[in-house]
């Protein structure tokens, strides 16, 4: 998905919230903004899409302020509120048979995408994370396609955010159950508030699937910088399910011959626009799948 005129006040808004948590020098501060200014000016296109600019942004900030994971912080608090009620969610999970199990683990997974943080319009409530993830309206829910094409195959799960990676142990564990082999991949460093490979360890995903990590601190999957590991499993895979929307901005840009699933919490109107569903609802949408 190439980036939408809009898009342009998220990218800024979101940077001078990034680095003001990346420094408290107000001299460093200017410098990081200055700077931000001039890079979407010059970088600033139609062909670009929005996690390749994500990307540019937070490299730059990174290194202005010195602050090498601004989000270190929030992603621990929404490691531990996520830890907090995951006995909850599995108790429920369990009572369920099989596939209304993983309707409900899908659900639950993309509720967690909401745990994105300092975008314009859209601030999580993670100290009542429960309650957030229970009200996360679906508008696009094709999770039971989902459940069928994953039976057998070779899958590769791409994570997004902190605290929503505890969340999709859930349904990691369940997708385990129904394919061939797992491969679960996180951000190669740390960019914004999403999970590292140190995350998917925590969360246990290791347990039912090989953790790699795409190489990169940078959002989605850009393919002209990814790490040779991580390009094996995405080739070899026969199924992607992709969490987020910076993973939607770069696999859409690609014809990959595979089924992909994107489960995701649209928090924009240039993805919803773009995904066909309203802002603040949940979608599971499946492109590429054959029928049975």
């Amino acid at each position: 998905m190439r980036v939408k005129p809009s898009c342009a006040a998220c990218l800024l808004s979101r940077a001078v919230k990034e680095i003001e948590r990346a420094t408290q020098d107000p001299r460093l501060r200017m410098e990081a903004v200055r700077q931000v200014l001039e890079l979407l000016a010059r970088e600033f296109s139609g062909d670009k899409t929005p996690a390749e600019l994500g990307t540019m942004r937070d490299r730059l900030i990174k290194e202005v302020t010195g602050n090498p994971d601004p989000y270190r912080e929030v992603k621990a608090f929404s490691n531990s509120k996520a830890f907090s009620i995951l006995p909850i969610l599995k108790e429920e999970l369990d009572s369920l048979d099989e596939e209304e199990a993983f309707v409900r683990a899908c659900y639950y997974s993309v509720g967690g995408n909401r745990l994105d943080f300092d975008l314009p319009m859209h601030e999580p409530r993670a100290e009542n994370l429960l309650e957030e993830l229970r009200r996360t309206r679906m508008s696009v829910d094709e999770s039971r396609e989902l459940m069928r094409i994953l039976k057998g195959k070779d899958v590769l799960f791409l994570a997004d955010n902190a605290g929503e990676i505890v969340i999709d142990r859930l349904l990691v564990e369940r997708i385990h159950e129904l394919c061939d082999r797992l491969t679960v991949a996180t951000r190669g460093g740390p960019i914004l508030n999403d999970a590292t490979l140190e995350d998917a360890k925590r969360a246990g995903l290791g347990e039912y699937a090989e953790l790699v990590t795409t190489g990169v601190d940078a959002f989605g999957v850009p393919l002209n910088e990814c790490s040779e590991e991580f390009l094996r499993v995405f080739k070899r895979c026969e199924v992607i399910v992709a969490k987020g929307m910076a993973n939607y901005e770069s696999l859409s840009e690609y014809r990959l011959g595979k089924p992909v699933a994107h489960l995701m919490f649209v928090k924009c109107w240039p993805i919803g626009e773009d995904v066909g569903a309203p802002k603040d609802t949940g979608v599971v949408v499946v492109r590429g799948a054959k029928g049975p």
